[in-house]
């Protein structure tokens, strides 16, 4: 096309009558005319031929045409041509970095002296795509408060030389939440978008953490195009709230059932340390009320102990009690307190008996002291009771002694006397146990019918015997035998039960065990003799996960009814464990055992088990019925339950009961809906030892300072609206202060910086800093020469010989020592300088011969006031001795 245009041209001047010049005998010759590959800020090279046809020399200006940006390193100087020479043009075109992707002409022309058009041509450039992305951090806060929300500013930036799409995401090492204004921007070739990133990240415990916020960007049109940018901020308790809550670790249920169905609303139940680091230990249980009746045994219940290595306090619901002769056996509601100092210890409560009918109270106190001197260490205690209504009212008094004389023997022994509506009565008890491979146990319980306490009218003597023959064979007898006539109840029915076992035990897998069992009634006169006596023995293995037990046993046995009889009885069962999923059935059977089991012929089949039906998701369920052959009667019971485990830890479950007999056609059935959820109830500031607290404020206006972060060790803070600031859990050591604030850096603070922190003290350290502005001290050293020198009277005079740099100079106040140096002008700058005075030295040794002028000067520094100090180095003045010619030694 090139080489037709010219032709045309050429014919079209020659039409024209023109002559033509001998440069338009010039002629390029044929190249591959394919456009040249490049990449943006390449430079593309190429030779054209040319040749002067003609039979003059001619003179050739070359003009090559770029798109705008572009540049032309090589191919514009003028050459020659000598008639019929050849030579090679070298065009040279740079692009530029940013050169968009396409394809481009080069327009090339040359002109001869005579500014005529000569030759022309043109070069395809096809730039080739580049896709790049770039990512920077343009602006974030140096510190963020915990929990708060930080915005961090980057620059995303388009490399490449075409439009397109990035895909943005972000995310915090330390899990904060991080929001990002969009997730994918269109940006186009070399432009330049700012992404903001907003971040909240909430860490525990005291010390600050550094959050690196992590952003990735993703070319969408090739997703091997990535660019990687990072944030840094330090991340700070609050001020105040570095001390954090202790906790105890407690559990909140709450159920949805209809008011028959005999559950409580709701328990609340918790225990464990009261403060961290103390030995005092809490545990409370709030159940509220079932209703008339419960068919799961739910009572309402409301307690609360504390319990120290000194004292023990408990309020509600308990059983209060001194001892066990003076105790009502029952459980009341009201308080007490147990206080222990070494040797020495007290008590006392007050109860009432809201379960009993007309609610009868009590009240008692004690003390109690250890010998330690004596042999046994005997503890003496004497206590007194008062009771008012119920059949146990009255006045209790006792004493009571433990000791321990040997290490094998423990004994306990008390003797109490009452007065009350049926008179003075007595009672005795008394306790030995103890042993190592043999141990023992005897004890003998006693009262009269007068007594005021639980065990009016009764007598249990009691003793069991252990031996362990190997270290897998063991031995065991027990004898009991007890005796009541009643009078507890206020009526008169005398029971005697007699009790006798012998025992073998091997490996706790194989028992034998021999029982005799006796019975006394009196009532009405009438007088009732029953026994049981036989053998009983029990089997337990295990294979795996399943666990395997049966038990058989046979006797003689004399009823009321049934005369001599033999008895027998029989048990097996089974357990499986598999995963998080249990089984477990077993079967009861007894004839002829009325005296123990209350019926004559009794069979019990039941079951439990739990199945994991699903992550989180469990099945559990316990059954039984029981048989009483004898009369026919059946007593089933059936619970189940379905359970979801929720990702908060709190469980949501749907509990059923079912329970029938066979001569109630009707089932009654109970189901309610149960939440539970795990509560980490804060009881209070967690007062550890290492803790700091201080104060910042204004050393102009007294105010104090918020938003200011202040360092200690290895935990930061940030000051309150008051300038208040909090530390805690610092190991123990001397640490130094060190302030930062968001809106200057030209502030400085006074006061001292040293913090010592010791370990074993509870009380807070307190320090207190000031912030004001700085001050500035700035100046020069430079260097002195004689300029001229005077003879006799004529002094010598000094001129400026230029600056000094490498010079080091110390600024030495009471608190800190500021260091600078010269730069290469002898300039030096002591920047962020507290007030007050100071001494400005030069550090560095004189040159010989020379000496600094000041040496050192007093400065006084005020706040935002700039002092100027210059020093100068000045040679030294020497002594010149003059010599007069006959006094010459050499001519001596």
């Amino acid at each position: 096309m090139t080489r037709f245009l010219a032709r045309f041209a050429l014919i079209a001047l020659v039409l024209a009558g023109a002559k033509p010049a001998a440069a338009q005998t010039l002629v390029i010759a044929a190249r591959d005319s394919a456009a040249i590959v490049a990449a943006p800020a390449a430079t593309v090279t190429t030779a054209l031929r040319v040749t002067n046809r003609s039979a003059d020399r001619a003179s050739i200006v070359p003009k090559i045409e770029v798109p705008a940006e572009w540049s032309v390193p090589m191919g514009t100087q003028p050459f020659a041509l000598a008639a019929g020479e050849s030579d090679s043009w070298i065009v040279g075109v740079r692009l530029p970095a940013r050169t968009p992707a396409g394809r481009y002409t080069i327009l090339v022309s040359a002109e001869d002296s005579a500014s005529h058009q000569i030759i022309r041509d043109s070069i395809a450039v096809s730039v080739s795509v580049v896709r790049a992305l770039e990512l920077s951090l343009t602006s974030r806060p140096t510190y963020s408060v915990s929990g708060n929300t930080y915005r961090a500013v980057f620059l995303l930036q388009n490399r490449g030389n075409v439009p397109t799409t990035v895909a943005v995401n972000a995310k915090s090492v330390l899990g904060g939440t991080v929001t990002l204004e969009a997730s994918q921007l269109s940006i186009g070739a070399g432009a330049s978008l700012p992404l903001v990133v907003s971040v909240a990240t909430r860490t525990k415990g005291a010390e600050a953490q550094d959050d690196v916020v992590e952003l990735f960007a993703a070319d969408k049109s090739d997703t091997s195009v990535t660019a990687t940018t990072s944030s840094r901020v330090t991340v700070v308790q609050e001020a105040n709230t570095s001390e954090p809550f202790h906790r105890v670790a407690s559990q909140l249920r709450l159920r949805a059932a209809n008011g028959s169905a005999g559950v409580s609303p709701y328990e609340f139940v918790g225990g464990g340390a009261l403060r961290d680091g103390g030995s005092e230990q809490l545990s409370f249980v709030l159940r509220g009320s079932p209703g008339a009746s419960s068919q799961f045994g739910d009572q309402d219940e409301y307690h609360l102990e504390l319990r120290g290595s000194k004292f023990t306090a408990r309020a509600g619901d308990g059983l209060y009690r001194i001892s066990s002769l003076s105790s009502n056996g029952q459980t009341g509601f009201g308080g007490g307190l147990d206080v222990r100092y070494g040797a020495l210890g007290a008590g006392a409560f007050a109860q009432r008996f809201r379960r009993q009918p007309n609610g009868p109270t009590e009240a008692g106190a004690y003390l109690s002291a250890r010998a330690d001197d004596i042999i046994g260490r005997p503890q003496f205690t004497v206590s007194g009771l008062s009771r008012t209504g119920g059949i146990l009212s009255g006045q209790v008094l006792g004493s009571g002694v433990t000791m321990d004389p040997i290490s094998v023997v423990h004994i306990e022994a008390e003797v109490a006397g009452s007065t009350g509506p049926l008179g003075r009565g007595a009672a005795r008890e008394a306790h030995v146990s103890g042993g190592d491979r043999v141990r023992y146990d005897v004890a003998h319980i006693a009262a009269d019918n007068q007594f005021a306490g639980v065990y009016r009218g009764a007598e249990h003597d009691y003793a069991s015997v252990s031996a362990k023959a190997t270290e897998d064979l063991r031995f065991s007898a027990s004898m009991g035998s007890h005796q009541s006539n009643g009078m507890v109840l206020g009526i008169m029915a005398p029971q005697y039960l007699r009790s006798t076992t012998l025992g073998m035990d091997y490996t706790s897998q194989f028992t034998l065990q021999y029982s005799s069992l006796t019975r006394t009634s009196n009532a009405y006169t009438a007088r009732t003799d029953e026994s049981q006596r036989g053998l009983l023995a029990r089997s337990e293995q295990i294979f795996g996960t399943t666990r395997m037990w049966g038990s058989a046993g046979a006797g003689v046995a004399t009823s009321l009814l049934g005369g001599q009889h033999e008895y027998h009885e029989l048990s097996l069962g089974a357990s499986a464990n598999f995963g998080l999923n249990s089984l477990s059935l077993y079967g009861e059977a007894s004839k002829g055992m009325s005296i123990s089991r209350g019926s004559d012929n009794i069979i019990t089949i039941g079951g439990d088990g739990r199945l994991q039906v699903a992550p989180g998701t469990s099945l559990t369920f316990n059954g039984f019925q029981t048989m009483l052959r004898s009369s026919g009667e059946r007593f089933s019971q059936l619970d189940a339950g379905i359970s979801q485990q929720l990702k908060t830890g709190s469980t949501v479950s749907l509990r059923v009961r079912l329970t029938g007999n066979a001569y109630d056609a009707r089932e009654r059935e109970v189901a309610f809906i149960e939440y539970t959820m795990p509560v980490q109830m804060p009881i209070g500031r967690v007062r550890s030892a290492g803790r700091v607290r201080g104060r910042v404020v204004d050393q102009e206006t007294g105010l104090g300072v918020a938003g200011t972060l202040v360092r200690l060790g290895p935990q930061a803070a940030i000051t309150d609206a008051e300038g208040n600031v909090a530390f805690a859990g610092l190991p123990a050591g001397e640490y130094r202060l060190s302030l930062a604030q968001r809106t200057s850096q030209t502030s400085v603070f006074t006061g001292d910086p040293t913090v010592r922190v010791d370990s074993t003290r509870r009380t807070p350290t307190t320090f207190a800093l000031a912030v004001e502005r700085a001050g500035l001290v700035i100046g020069s050293v430079r260097q002195m020469a004689v300029a001229r020198t005077g003879i006799e009277t004529t002094q010598d005079s000094l001129a400026d010989a230029g600056p000094l740099n490498d010079v080091s100079l110390a600024l030495i106040g009471v608190r800190d020592t500021l260091y600078a140096t010269t730069d290469a002008t002898g300039a030096y700058r002591f920047t962020e300088v507290a007030s007050g005075s100071y001494v400005l030295k030069v550090m560095s040794e004189s040159r010989t011969g020379a000496r600094w002028e000041p040496a050192e000067i007093e400065v006084t520094v005020k706040p935002a006031v700039t002092r100027q100090v210059a020093f100068r180095s000045v040679p030294r003045r020497r002594a010149v001795q003059m010599i007069a010619p006959d006094s010459n030694p050499a001519r001596k």
